[in-house]
């Protein structure tokens, strides 16, 4: 997460602050969604891809054939990138179910609010290592309009000639806006301090839930007081996506997920150290697992299967992350529903095998984003360290291929290669948002597959063996890093020959994750929802 997020406290937070041991508490929040990693784009990030492929036969094929337990079944479909697929997902959680439903075109008056900050806590972390500033968190009460708390990451860049300080924040309140009721709002924030302590900000308002869903707008900071412009699409909620039925609300934590041996959704939950099984038909929700560490942004973050074994990728739950615990970063053995064995320690192996010092790094045990079962091991990615590790059973854990500044996200493999999305560095350009495809044995480099969609999170193969990507949705621009996409853009995209991408369902909130039954496609979304879309092939 290298977080060049930004902002500084006002001038009224400085006589308020007091240190704190953890800086990276909220840091995790989207980083575990989408990134880590966040400086600009430059020659370097593409340095171990090659340029744009466009026909999937003609990546490599190398080492014997896997045995994967994360994919789609398949039908026949048009001139797309193809590839055998398998069937395996994961997840769990309460159930619901709803019908897709069109734009709503009424313009919603802003609502304005304000909420004056009192009780600052402000930690400054060490200047980066790259000599791009330092990062900062924290957490604010308000009082006013809205009555909560909240909690903050950020990075200061180096003042300028004119010795002001910018600075960039991602902020998350937590309370009760006075008439409305309790929910959360997630605001990011560009601020300016001047050399006299004076500072100033504006930011956007990206996403609301429980009393606040469907709410964005614009918030700005003068001396005390933070000022909201609130459009509110609460009469009907958030815009469902363009086709699909709402399967499952109500889960925490969920990024991941993978199709079990038995057809099911399996879905972790980190915030509650869990795994949910959901029937993929009627959306009945159950706990598989649970005692696996939590975290209120990461913990177990991803599932996998091999034969009727369930395997866990547990992340940010170690020191260094600024967790309380001192737990295991790494893959762990499901062997019971409470009990497990940890089989791969990723945490200490990425802190004595660091990434390539041109990858500046803030968390040393790594930010593991998705995990895909490998013939008698996994692959790994991890979106901070810009790499791939293969970690066998017996816990063997290496280096698979490395990258430049291109976030790794999702993959999934069929037959000998790897197809892994890109989520890009900031500002999350469509450019910089990819599918690209390596061979699962001694990679030296990887091939474009398609590119131009903004935030690439997860690649499934789907029906007629076509390449299917998701993407988070467009990004706020130059945000913290790790800040999600603005609510509703996610789409569900078609990878096409041509390198190009086809958008099968638009108005995706936020999706983290993608599993294939046949023509049937599960999409796992930021606020714990899971979304069935049926006939994918013919959309």
């Amino acid at each position: 997460m290298r977080q060049r997020l930004i902002r500084q406290i006002h001038a009224s937070r400085k006589s308020a602050t007091q240190n704190r041991p953890t800086a990276a508490r909220v840091a995790v929040v989207v980083a575990m969604l989408v990134a880590a990693s966040c400086s600009s784009a430059s020659d370097d990030d593409t340095a171990a891809t090659t340029s744009v492929a466009t026909d999937l036969a003609s990546t490599p094929t190398q080492a014997p054939a896997p045995t994967t337990s994360d994919e789609p079944a398949q039908t026949s479909e048009p001139a797309t990138t193809k590839a055998p697929a398998p069937t395996t997902t994961d997840a769990p959680t309460t159930t619901a179910t709803s019908v897709p439903a069109p734009t709503t075109t009424q313009a919603p008056q802003p609502i304005i609010l304000t909420g004056t900050v009192t009780d600052i806590v402000f930690t400054v972390g060490p200047p980066q290592t790259d000599g791009t500033g330092s990062t900062f968190s924290g957490e604010w009460e308000f009082a006013g309009d809205l009555v909560g708390t909240v909690t903050y990451i950020g990075t200061f860049e180096p003042p300028n000639a004119q010795g002001d300080t910018r600075s960039i924040a991602y902020n998350e309140f937590t309370g009760t806006i006075v008439g409305l009721g309790e929910g959360t709002l997630t605001f990011d924030e560009v601020g300016l301090t001047t050399p006299d302590a004076q500072y100033t900000s504006t930011g956007d308002v990206l996403r609301g839930s429980g009393a606040f869903a469907g709410m964005h707008g614009k918030v700005a900071f003068e001396p005390g007081t933070y000022r909201f412009e609130l459009i509110a699409d609460t009469s009907a909620g958030a815009p469902d996506p363009t086709s699909g039925d709402l399967l499952v609300a109500g889960l925490n934590g969920s990024f991941g997920g993978t199709i079990g041996p038995d057809g099911a959704l399996y879905v972790p939950e980190g915030m509650h150290g869990q795994i949910t099984r959901i029937d993929p038909g009627t959306g009945e929700a159950s706990i598989f697992a649970s005692g696996l560490p939590p975290a209120e942004f990461g913990g177990v973050v991803d599932v996998a299967f091999i034969g009727p074994t369930a395997y866990a990728l547990v992340t940010l739950v170690s020191a260094d992350a600024g967790a309380t615990a001192d737990d295991v970063v790494g893959i762990y053995r499901v062997d019971g529903a409470e009990t497990f064995t940890v089989i791969a320690d990723l945490g200490t192996f990425s802190i004595e095998n660091p990434p390539d010092p041109s990858i500046a790094i803030d968390v040393p045990s790594g930010l593991q984003f998705a995990l895909q079962s490998f013939g008698d091991g996994f692959l790994v990615t991890d979106g901070h360290h810009n790499r791939v590790l293969h970690a066998t059973l017996q816990g063997v854990v290496t280096e698979l291929i490395s990258f430049g500044n291109t976030v790794p996200t999702g993959l999934t493999i069929e037959g000998t290669t790897v197809y892994m999305g890109e989520a890009g560095p900031i500002p999350h350009d469509p450019e910089t948002g990819r599918v690209v495809s390596f061979p699962a044995t001694a990679p030296t480099e990887a091939t474009v597959v398609a590119a131009g969609a903004s935030l690439i999170v997860d690649v499934e193969v789907g029906p007629g063996g076509n390449l299917y990507a998701v993407s988070q949705g467009d990004s706020p621009g130059d945000v913290a890093p790790a800040s999600p996409a603005r609510p509703n853009s996610g789409k569900l995209l078609q990878v096409n020959e041509d390198g190009s991408f086809t958008v099968i369902v638009d108005r995706l909130d936020v999706p983290t994750s993608l599993d294939f039954v046949g023509d049937t496609a599960f999409v796992v979304t930021l606020d714990g929802a899971v979304w069935r879309i049926e006939n994918v092939s013919t959309l």
